[in-house]
């Protein structure tokens, strides 16, 4: 198994900056460049990915709203494409949250994501059987950052998948991530979206 990525972090390679998870910080998104070895097709292989399932996030308390989530990213037209995101919530009479977004793949595992006119840069340190990911507002738009891993819906329980969140929760931390990250509950693939002509998730 080839995970493409380096997590034997010295003083001699990388020195981690301590600071807050909940930031865009450039010290983390430096680490997390050198950390991984420049990621390329991103767009495709999330889209060969879905629909995907969230199953690590830094705790933020965002699970203890939501009892799962899920989105589809529609095969990318040169290096852009677009997603879809659902949140389902643990109080069952709200409806679910859904969101539609855009991305634009930069380069080495960086994609710039649009949405309601909100931008954020997202930079995956491995993206193989999971997409492990660093996520974080883009000025003027105001927010959190965010790490995690998504998995595929359909083999969410593949040993190779548990194996390789392991890794990522290893490697946020080598990247400075220092915030918590735990494992949530994952959306089964019965919740897993039909998709339309369109490219919509109905």
């Amino acid at each position: 198994m080839n995970l493409k990525l380096c997590v034997v972090v010295t003083l001699s390679v990388l020195v981690c900056s301590e600071v807050s998870a909940l930031m865009c910080n450039e010290g983390i998104i430096n680490n997390v460049l050198k950390l991984a070895t420049c990621p390329t097709n991103v767009l495709q292989k999330l889209h060969a990915m879905s629909p995907v399932t969230i199953a690590t996030l830094d705790d933020s308390g965002t699970h203890r709203i939501f009892k799962c989530a899920t989105a589809t990213f529609y095969a990318p037209v040169g290096n852009k494409s677009n997603a879809t995101f659902t949140a389902y919530y643990r109080d069952e009479s709200k409806a679910p949250y859904h969101n539609f977004y855009y991305q634009e793949e930069i380069g080495c595992g960086h994609l710039h994501q649009n949405h309601h006119n909100e931008h954020f840069n997202a930079y995956f340190l491995l993206i193989d059987k999971i997409a492990c990911f660093y996520r974080c507002p883009i000025y003027p738009t105001e927010g959190i950052g965010s790490a995690g891993a998504i998995v595929p819906m359909n083999n969410q329980n593949d040993l190779l998948v548990t194996a390789q969140l392991l890794t990522c929760k290893v490697a946020l931390a080598a990247a400075g991530f220092l915030d918590a990250l735990i494992d949530v509950d994952r959306c089964p693939a019965s919740t897993a979206p039909r998709v339309s002509v369109l490219g919509l998730g109905l």
